[in-house]
């Protein structure tokens, strides 16, 4: 970080994190040796703006000659012997070029001296009120971690009409349960074409879509929608996507198809407040955190009925074992993925993370067409079940509803 760097910028931090993070994992992804450091500098500082450079520079394998340009371009990949050996590069980039371009800031890419290359950008801020033009290192501050950040402002949410698009029932009762208490309403769709046919309907604030759906997924149905909307000249909506599936692809696929956010299931309760809260003050520089009109009486019920879902989460999870052990019987592939991709998504809200893991080792398994390997997690899940009874208090009981 240079010295002259303001002490506070206001700007896109969403849009700036999803920049370094997809140049860092690039950059990772093409240095199978050495090092990778992110320098940032300012390029003018005037009065209430900054324009900031920030370089990614790596030691890995460089760029192919003539390249530079092109892997700036949707679905371009750098060369294809590179491509085959690190699996591509060019739509991060092409969202990277994009993201950029929406900051007031323009992109490109070096090989450096010797070997490795360097991936450049500027963006313009905004300096704040309260933005000291210089920051001097003082044997007080020289070791405080200086960072560009959003300056937050303190705007109430108001109420917004949301559209979940998911076809699992307990990740919708969680939802529902994230809300409580908040002035939204929630209306939900199990698969893509209701969830598009559900949206033409009604004027929604803001959607979360859920990728993987039986019928159509989210991808397909964020285009319909997008299609839609652009045939009736409405202003986009903001679409989050829901993905158990943390990989960079996916949010690369999601943001290439419409979606406006990405979150990582399992999501947390105050990730979900925290994306309202930004959207309904509208945009992505707006105050982040709980909405003021969540009482301590209402944390406390959430929180009550949070662990009633947990009891009927581990009893739906002794029924995923019937049905696995069904589908390892007849070798049913796709069945077998989806049990382990819903576990895997739903576990971490109840912090069971070892059933979380599970759920990911059985989904796997499945993608290498292991059944062995299935059969091996199926046990483990079992166990693990039958641990988080056992020190899970205040179980309600049995029930015979499967959700």
């Amino acid at each position: 970080m240079d010295h002259d760097l303001p002490a506070q910028v206001v700007g896109d931090g969403y849009r700036l994190q999803q920049v370094l993070l997809n140049l860092i994992r690039n950059a990772v992804k093409f240095t199978p040796s050495g090092s990778i450091s992110i320098h940032v500098a300012p390029v003018s500082l005037q009065e209430g703006q900054a324009e900031i450079l920030v370089r990614v520079v790596d030691t890995g394998v460089g760029i192919p000659p003539g390249q530079r340009e092109e892997i700036f371009e949707r679905f371009s990949q750098a060369d294809q012997r590179v491509a085959r050996q690190f699996g591509g590069v060019g739509l991060g980039l092409s969202i990277c070029k994009q993201l950029v371009e929406q900051m007031g800031g323009r992109i490109w890419a070096d090989n450096n001296q010797g070997g490795g290359s360097t991936f450049s950008f500027t963006i313009l801020l905004k300096t704040g009120q309260s933005a000291a033009p210089h920051v001097k290192r003082t044997q007080s501050n020289i070791g405080l971690k200086r960072s560009v950040k959003v300056q937050s402002r303190n705007i109430p949410a108001q109420a917004l009409s949301i559209l979940l698009a998911e076809d699992f029932i307990e990740f919708q009762d969680i939802m529902r349960l994230y809300l409580r208490g908040t002035p939204h309403h929630l209306d939900c769709a199990s698969t893509g074409n209701d969830a598009v046919a559900l949206f033409k309907t009604k004027a929604y604030d803001l959607v979360f879509m859920d990728l993987q759906m039986p019928e159509m997924d989210g991808y397909h149905a964020t285009r319909l929608i997008r299609e839609w909307e652009a045939g009736q000249n409405r202003p986009p909506t903001p679409i989050i996507a829901l993905t158990a599936n943390a990989l960079s692809e996916a949010r690369h696929e999601s943001l290439a198809a419409g979606c406006s956010d990405f979150l990582t299931k399992p999501i947390k309760r105050d990730a979900v407040l925290q994306t309202i809260q930004r959207y309904a003050s509208g945009g992505a520089d707006a105050a982040t955190g709980l909405p003021s009109t969540v009482s301590t009486t209402e944390e406390q019920s959430a929180t009550d009925e949070l662990q009633q879902l947990k009891s009927k989460f581990l009893r739906n999870r002794q029924r995923d074992v019937t049905a696995l052990q069904a589908a390892i019987d007849e070798k049913d592939i796709d069945r077998i993925r989806t049990i382990g991709h819903r576990i895997k998504g739903l576990a971490g809200s109840y912090e069971l993370h070892d059933i979380g893991a599970i759920g990911s080792h059985i989904e796997q398994a499945a993608l290498n067409r292991n059944i062995q390997q299935v059969t091996v997690e199926v046990s483990r899940l079992l166990e693990a079940v039958r641990e988080a009874n056992e020190a899970s208090p205040n179980d309600p009981g049995h029930d015979s509803h499967a959700a």
